[in-house]
């Protein structure tokens, strides 16, 4: 019974430690999200400004063009 005991509380242990460990993982992901999303919001404004100079810019031309 003692035997059983230490191997339940050995597995606990392990597990614990994984817990820990996939914690971790999540909380990094969790930061790498956020900073892809600031990532993407900044092109898309970039893009967004682009566009609207390119636009304005066709609005501009010459009837010859």
């Amino acid at each position: 019974m003692q035997d059983k005991v230490i191997q339940i509380e050995e597995h606990l242990i392990h597990l614990e430690k994984q817990f820990d460990e996939l914690n971790q993982v999540i909380y990094k992901q969790s930061l790498k999200i956020d900073e892809l999303e600031k990532s993407v919001s900044s092109l898309n404004d970039k893009l967004d400004q682009n566009q609207s100079v390119e636009s304005n810019n066709q609005l501009e031309r010459p009837p010859h063009y």
